[in-house]
């Protein structure tokens, strides 16, 4: 679903599934979707034309972690608070609502999100679920 927006600025993603062959998580497929997009929705948004966006699941202990990680602009220090608040966005023409659906989402699933974040070198936000 992401292909053709990350094709129009040429922006790859990359993909390193580390997860043992018989591993599971349980959650809302439509929900997580919906979280999922959004966050890879922000990292591709954020990115600049020909970036490489890094995906990554990984198990941690009784965890498991879906990682994405840019390369872009990174979050101003003075913002990072206001993130997951509603209708907080830096984009002109933003509804402020991707991060605070991703949250609600997330905690829904009994999870945490985690997001690391240099101001010019890049973001990475981790949704980690039980």
């Amino acid at each position: 679903e992401m292909a053709p927006m990350g094709l129009k600025r040429n922006i790859s993603l990359k993909f390193l599934n580390q997860t043992p062959e018989h591993h599971s998580v349980t959650f809302d497929a439509s929900l997580f979707r919906l979280a999922v997009k959004q966050v890879l929705a922000n990292a591709i948004g954020f990115s600049n034309d020909g970036a490489v966006v890094d995906i990554a699941v990984y198990p941690t202990g009784e965890s498991t972690v879906l990682e994405v990680k840019d390369y872009g602009g990174g979050i101003k220090d003075e913002d990072k608070e206001y993130i997951f608040d509603p209708f907080f966005s830096t984009r002109a023409h933003g509804t402020g609502m991707g991060l605070a659906i991703v949250e609600r989402v997330v905690h829904e699933h009994m999870g945490r999100i985690e997001v690391e974040s240099e101001f010019g070198k890049g973001t990475t936000v981790r949704i980690i679920l039980p």
